[in-house]
């Protein structure tokens, strides 16, 4: 996670950076410059991270740790500054996972390289590429969504294929055989959003029920039992979901229509904000919240951005991350002193930044 923190360091000063570049630019018709549309940093940070500029013209600049070759420059050499992705355009989505990275393209197919020591890049063979290689037969890709060594690519007509790692069931494919190519799985269809979590994956579908599978260690598929599943299962009961977020160590929080929050899994310092540390295999409503905006995760906390602009913690407290003045866990959902007009909340590690309406920034925790 320090690795993962240093690289949102590097992200941030070049964003800046472009962004005075921009500014000179605009002030001279001799210089042209490209704008930065997004910085993407390694989602399952491993090694010393790397990071990557999605740029307006659809291009993409890397830098960073490129042992694997996840730099996509045809080399495994680090590199200290940006450099172009030889050969990459149209790019209209970047998504890393565990040093490796996917390309969606604006036409709906999908490019990856980097480690594919599982079959993760989905080319059919299990050898690690230092430039982007088209995944074969992947096609009307609207969204792609990476876990441990493993991808997944929902469909524009709802259903969805896996690819990769395979331990536990989470491609949802009926068996626990890796795959190096994208696989259908069976009997899904109507997704509007998928969430990995631990081991595990969920699928959010367009009539607002939950389907889950894979890992199910401390219940966090939400299904009544602790036993892995190998293919999508409803989650019975849970309707209603205007978005569902995973955090560490196997548990989920699903945030209704109404405002409120159904949590499960993991509970072991108090996460699921219900009043106690006992896990939970079923969805459980937690008391007394309501008004909710969003939902983020940090190690073992969760927090709840709320309408009005304030945010309530609950969770693992050891180092202050949850900024209620004191360092004692918290098992049911407590106010912030003093803290509001929040616009966005981003957790590191035992960490928490409030982003203000008014263009500040508040900090907490280690």
């Amino acid at each position: 996670m320090f690795k993962r923190y240093i690289s949102c360091i590097i992200s941030f000063l070049v964003i800046i950076e472009s962004l005075c570049v921009a500014s000179f630019a605009s002030a001279s018709t001799s210089v042209n410059t490209l704008a930065v549309k997004e910085i993407v940093t390694e989602n399952y940070t491993s090694d010393f991270g790397c990071a990557y500029a999605v740029m307006t013209d659809g291009t993409v600049k890397a830098w960073g740790y490129n042992n694997k070759g996840q730099l996509g420059i045809g080399n495994t050499t680090n590199q200290s500054s940006p450099v172009a992705i030889p050969g990459l355009s149209g790019v209209a989505q970047l998504v890393t996972g565990y040093n490796c990275t996917y390309a969606v393209m604006t036409d709906g197919t999908v490019k990856a390289w980097g480690v594919n020591s599982s079959g993760e890049l989905g080319i059919g063979n299990t050898t690690n590429q230092s430039s982007p290689v088209s995944i074969p037969g992947l096609s009307g890709v609207a969204q792609l969504v990476t876990g441990y060594n493993c991808t997944y690519a929902v469909l524009s007509d709802g259903t969805v294929k896996a690819w990769g790692n395979n331990g536990s069931g989470r491609l949802g494919i009926g068996s626990t055989t890796n795959q190096s190519s994208p696989v259908a799985i069976p009997g899904l269809s109507g997704v509007d959003q998928l969430v990995t979590g631990s081991s595990c994956t969920y699928a959010v579908m367009t009539d607002g029920t939950v389907k889950a599978w894979g890992n199910n260690g401390s219940g966090r598929l939400g299904i009544g039992s602790t036993t892995n599943q190998s293919s999508p299962v409803a989650i019975p009961g849970l309707s209603g979901v205007e978005q569902l977020v995973t955090g560490d160590f196997g548990c989920a929080y699903a945030v209704m229509t109404d405002g409120t929050v159904k949590a499960w899994g993991n509970n072991g310092s108090g996460q699921l904000g219900i009043g106690n540390t006992t896990n939970q295999s079923s969805p459980v409503a937690i008391p007394g919240l309501s008004g909710v905006e969003q939902i983020v995760t940090g190690s073992s906390c969760a927090y709840a951005v709320m309408t009005d602009g304030t945010v309530k913690a609950w969770g693992y407290n050891n180092y202050g991350q949850l900024g209620i003045g004191n360092t004692t866990n918290q098992s049911s959902p407590v106010a912030i002193p003093g803290l509001s007009g929040v616009a966005q909340l981003v957790t590191g590690y035992n960490c928490t930044y409030a982003v203000m309406t008014d263009g500040t920034v508040k900090a907490w925790g280690y």
